[in-house]
């Protein structure tokens, strides 16, 4: 009876302790799937922080700080138009007017057209078209005259200095007294500058031979040309068609002149007749 008894006992004993084991080690599975779940969410924390740093480095901040210009075009303006830009009233990219600097870079003559534009986060691009001169004149100035630049649309604007002008022709006798911002030559002079222009697109070493294009107007109307050639004394009066063909055959005049030994002071071409005096 007795040996029954420790027997109940020690069963009774065994399944308390086995019980127990349970629920310790369900305890410690519940305070381990806490742990897992906390450091899953601080592991998902710390992503987002790194993350959205990386989104306010990358992406928020350059928005709030000096934009960096991007030049695409013509190299010799590109430092004078970003001493232009950088000289506007903007403090951050965000605040950057493009409508603003758009106009004040197309406030410089010598800039035919430009184009400005933002692109997020920090970067501003801009392109310029710059006048090309097809011809210099002089603008008197007093007791003194300077040389100006015309373009192919007869815009007058000031000469840079970075541009060499040993195949630009001068243009004499175009009726300017003064330069405003935004003049031009008449338009009864543009046919002479686009015959200029398209000389140029050729060969702008037929300009070599000329020293002066001197333009006279007729009473009549309209005007005529007396080209002053670089090596010769000898005037040469054409009509108003200048291009290749007629310069090359200018020249030919002239060799044949020289030959003849005599001083001539004038060849006229005009008529499509070659006279000399």
């Amino acid at each position: 009876m007795e040996n029954m008894n420790s027997l109940k006992i020690g069963k009774v004993d065994f399944i308390e302790s086995e019980l127990f084991y349970e629920e310790k080690k369900s305890k410690k599975t519940q305070n381990d799937d806490k742990t897992w779940k906390v450091v899953k969410i601080l592991f998902f924390i710390l992503v987002f922080i790194i993350f959205l740093e990386f989104i306010i480095y990358k992406y928020i901040k350059p928005c709030f700080s000096i934009p960096k210009f991007n030049y695409i075009g013509d190299a010799s303006y590109s430092t004078e138009v970003n001493n232009t830009l950088k000289d506007l009233s903007y403090t951050t990219w965000i605040k950057f007017d493009v409508e603003n600097a758009s106009k004040t870079i197309k406030a410089n003559p010598s800039v035919a057209s430009v184009m400005v534009e933002k692109k997020f986060p920090n970067k501003v691009f801009y392109e310029i078209k710059e006048r090309l001169p097809v011809a210099i004149t002089f603008v008197q100035n007093g007791n003194s005259s300077y040389p100006i630049q015309i373009d192919e649309s007869g815009y007058f604007f000031p000469v840079n200095e970075k541009i060499s002008y040993e195949n630009l022709p001068i243009i004499s006798g175009i009726p300017v007294e003064y330069i405003a911002d935004g003049m031009s030559v008449p338009s009864a002079y543009r046919p002479l500058l686009n015959q200029l222009s398209k000389i140029a697109a050729t060969d702008s070493s037929y300009f070599a031979c000329l020293s002066e294009i001197c333009v006279v107007p007729k009473s009549s109307g309209g005007y005529e040309l007396v080209l002053i050639p670089s090596q010769s004394k000898t005037r040469v009066f054409m009509d108003r068609s200048l291009n290749i063909d007629s310069l090359e055959y200018m020249m030919v005049v002239l060799d044949v002149v020289q030959q003849l030994g005599q001083t001539i002071s004038e060849v006229d071409l005009r008529y499509q007749s070659v006279s000399i005096r």
